[in-house]
């Protein structure tokens, strides 16, 4: 008989800002956070091409959750990969605190929810729901997963209300298995504005080089203003705020000729910025990005949880992840970054400004480029430092 089969489904649509009048501190969390960040992106841009965007926040805590569910050498396996100490009372209350902190405020829209579909053929350990429900907000449904239609269209009418309809189908029916047990899934979506926002009319179309030798005409946002930056003679990065501060989103350009298949990202963005005028240009962009992390896991070292071996017994019997998939969506204009479908045209110059003889340095994202976005951990530290949570990371590669 085959073995039934728990799916996780993590999505997250994006957005992005934070600027937090107290950012959260929790340094269990925020040390983990970074290292499974850096550690999960290196091993994404190693096996995912072309654009693509992840939150590692995210994914993080839903296999979180998991783990929590399991035990034995599968509990072990997972919080180790995942960054997190070897005690489930710890990992709880910091995902607790973590989940009752991510707020929006004045200067941001921010929603975090979390869902788990159960089976209604399939027996759920109740202090497992307990938890989910009560310690992680999570909203607990029972489907008959034998009426695909319906369950599908459940579990779609969820994340298309979480994420204000940026979303609209996660699942078919056809991915509601006769084994399927649980969907737990998580979603979230931010929305904010630059501090410093480009000007849409200084907009123009500038060409972009892919990696391959093609070019393509983009439309060239451009900003002359004080950033934070830094330049090591083998990639440039620019941090720009958002509204409120605290929260940034750092753009990793390599010079001509160098790579970012193996930039390493912890080196960088713990990298001494400087405040400098620079004059930027950076392509508007709109990516739709999925990425199937069970591969990816099981390079860095989760297996357990996906065998015939998982130890899934804190949340039921005979179970084993079969999948974990997150969905993301961002959008970046003049104004910030939001999520939408598409960009409004703006009015398009027929020249570049006139140059300024005061700036210092350049920053023209006119190739591929990474894309970090943290929140901070001081509202009085530099903007592009000390990152308190990193919550998205990215590559450009054809905007």
């Amino acid at each position: 008989m085959q073995q039934p089969k728990i799916i996780f489904c993590v999505l997250l649509v994006s957005l992005v800002t934070l600027a937090r009048a107290e950012p959260p501190t929790n340094p269990i969390y925020n040390a983990g956070n970074q290292k499974f960040a850096m550690e999960l992106f290196q091993e994404v841009l190693r096996t995912e091409p072309g654009n693509l965007l992840v939150s590692p926040v995210s994914l993080q805590m839903v296999m979180s959750v998991a783990a929590i569910g399991a035990r034995g050498p599968t509990q072990l396996e997972a919080l180790d990969v995942l960054k997190l100490p070897p005690n489930e009372q710890i990992v709880v209350r910091t995902l607790n605190y973590i989940i009752s902190t991510l707020k929006g405020n004045e200067n941001f829209a921010l929603n975090l929810a979390n869902g788990l579909f159960v089976s209604d053929q399939f027996r759920i350990n109740e202090t497992f729901r307990s938890l989910v429900q009560r310690g992680f907000g999570a909203q607990v449904q029972t489907l008959d997963f034998q009426q695909r239609e319906q369950s599908s269209n459940a579990i779609n009418n969820w994340v298309a209300q979480k994420t204000n309809n940026k979303i609209k189908e996660l699942v078919s029916p056809n991915e509601l298995l006769p084994e399927s047990r649980l969907f737990l899934l998580n979603a979230i979506h931010f929305k904010g504005n630059w501090l410093k926002p480009f000007d849409q009319y200084d907009t123009i179309l500038r060409p972009f080089h892919l990696d391959n030798g093609a070019v393509e005409n983009v439309h060239m946002m451009q900003i002359t203003d004080s950033f934070d930056y830094y330049d090591n003679g083998e990639y440039q990065l620019l941090s720009m705020p958002y509204e409120g501060g605290e929260a940034s989103m750092v753009f990793i350009l390599p010079r001509k000729g160098r790579s970012l298949q193996n930039v390493q990202l912890q080196n960088l963005i713990s990298a001494p910025f400087t405040q400098q005028l620079v004059r930027v240009q950076i392509p508007r962009f709109s990516i739709e990005t999925t990425v199937q992390f069970k591969p990816i896991l099981e390079k860095m070292g989760m297996r357990h949880i996906f065998s015939r071996a998982a130890d899934l017994s804190g949340i039921g019997s005979d179970l084993i992840v079969d999948k974990v998939v997150q969905k993301t969506f961002i959008n970046v204009t003049e104004k910030g970054t939001e999520a939408a479908a598409a960009t409004a045209g703006g009015v398009v110059t027929l020249s570049i400004p006139a140059p300024d003889h005061r700036v210092k340095s350049e920053f023209i994202a006119d190739r591929p480029f990474l894309v970090v976005l943290h929140l901070i951990n001081s509202p009085n530290a530099r903007r592009a430092q000390h990152p308190e949570y990193i919550l998205f990371t990215g590559r450009i590669a054809s905007p």
